[in-house]
């Protein structure tokens, strides 16, 4: 096979995989920010054909209140640093798609590009926000009921305070919550002795418990709560907190 062939075959073969490939591929003029060529994954994604995509720039493909960070990252790419980047896309219909961006400068056809790969991961970066937005919501909830929480992996035995326990503690919100043991210093022997009981007791049984405690604050103070706690079960029923 001559130099003519090996060449025909390697740019077969790339254009194939170019074209079959699942993930979104975009190849970009570094100067002009034109898409020089795109493939049918990406056109799907977006919606638009490819003629409709080639001659269009990076700008056109993103919201504009995001372009800023766009495009910092995309000449951030284009000096080689391969660090994958989630950002929203614009389709053509208008609504809005996210992306993890990964990509790379290549010289083609005597221009100095840059290569995108594009992977859907909308219903990810989704299901975040809506992590992110319960999570804000029982924070406010907690904050307005004075209903704070604590979690206690067993095996780790990294304790987690919620916000608001740590306003009714009056515990620093950069330090981190002590061990179970060590929360002891929080409550009256009493309600300790109480706590630590029927936390045994759920571990062992899995059974919930609701106590009242007495607890005193970092400042001294004492407060009276009632306490409440369950058993966090893994996939076999076995208590891991």
């Amino acid at each position: 096979m001559n130099d003519k062939n090996k060449t025909n075959e390697s740019e077969s073969i790339y254009k194939t995989t170019f074209e079959v490939a699942a993930e979104g591929i975009m190849i970009a003029d570094i100067e002009t920010k034109r898409f020089l060529h795109v493939n049918q994954a990406i056109c799907q994604m977006l919606g638009y054909s490819n003629d409709e995509l080639v001659g269009m720039t990076v700008t056109d493909i993103h919201p504009k209140n995001s372009l800023k960070e766009i495009m910092a990252g995309f000449d951030a790419q284009a000096r080689g640093e391969r660090r994958c980047l989630t950002y929203p896309c614009l389709r053509k219909d208008g609504t809005i798609i996210y992306a993890d961006i990964t990509a790379a400068p290549a010289t083609i056809d005597r221009r100095e590009c840059n290569i995108g790969f594009f992977t859907d991961v909308t219903e990810r970066v989704l299901a975040q926000e809506a992590l992110r937005e319960s999570n804000e919501n029982l924070r406010k909830a907690q904050a307005l009921a004075q209903i704070g929480d604590w979690k206690w992996p067993i095996a780790t035995d990294k304790v987690t305070w919620s916000e608001e326990l740590r306003n009714m503690f009056r515990y620093d919100m950069n330090v981190p919550a002590p061990p179970f043991e060590r929360m002891a210093s929080f409550y009256t022997p009493d309600s300790w002795k109480l706590l630590n009981e029927a936390v045994t007791r759920t571990i062992n049984t899995g059974k919930p418990y609701e106590i009242e405690t007495d607890q005193i604050r970092t400042d001294g103070t004492l407060i009276h709560t009632l306490t409440r706690g369950e058993a966090d079960l893994d996939a076999s029923g076995q208590v891991i907190g």
